[in-house]
């Protein structure tokens, strides 16, 4: 686990450190980004969970990435969260904790090899960016608080389930995997297209 902040003032409190999780935080009113993380990557420590090349941040499989409560995130390049394949409960997931924001940019692609999970109050930015869910074992959720603007399911035996009403701005592509539940799915300004399996029993 790794736990990654900027510019203390003083003692910290609650300077958690989770196992298999990357926890992104700050501890001023401005938003981490990956060019911070950059500074002290797994190059640099193998024991460091992530990986930060080309201005794109690959986090390790078997390791979610958490955006602590309250905090920003504002990568400013590609997110890639590698998936094991352990069918654990972080493996590959992104968690927005309560009141926190990640905010995209213009054309980044967000792969997500687990879960979404956003928890109350969080918010999701997605500018023109485009989400990909790419997991290949069942038992994952896709539980958003906003909406998004492109999103993508490409993973073979992937099984999601839809936690929570999902707004598409853009195109949903369900190339590969099925995408379950008895919440509202709606795609508002492109097309729902794909060989996947969509199976919403309510919404």
């Amino acid at each position: 686990g790794a736990t990654i902040s900027r510019t203390p003032q003083g003692n910290i409190t609650g300077f958690d450190l989770y196992q298999n999780r990357v926890i992104v935080r700050h501890e001023d009113v401005v938003a981490l980004t990956i060019g911070q993380l950059a500074l002290y990557d797994n190059d640099m420590d193998s024991d460091i969970p992530f990986d930060v090349e080309s201005g794109k941040l690959t986090v390790s499989p078997e390791t979610a990435l958490f955006v602590w409560t309250g905090k920003t995130f504002a990568p400013g390049g590609n997110v890639t969260l590698s998936s094991g394949g352990s069918g654990a409960a972080y493996d590959g997931t992104l968690r927005l904790d309560d009141s926190s924001t990640f905010i995209a940019a213009s054309g980044e692609v967000h792969s997500i090899g687990g879960s979404w999970v956003a928890d109350s109050g969080s918010t999701f930015t997605p500018s023109s960016s485009t989400v990909v869910f790419t997991a290949t074992t069942s038992g994952k959720s896709i539980t958003p608080q906003s909406s998004f603007n492109n999103v993508t399911l490409n993973g073979t035996g992937g099984g999601w389930t839809l936690g929570s009403a999902m707004t598409v701005a853009g195109d949903m592509s369900i190339v590969a995997g099925t995408l379950q539940g008895t919440s509202s799915l709606t795609v508002q300004g492109g097309s729902l297209d794909g060989n996947g399996t969509l199976s919403l029993s309510g919404g």
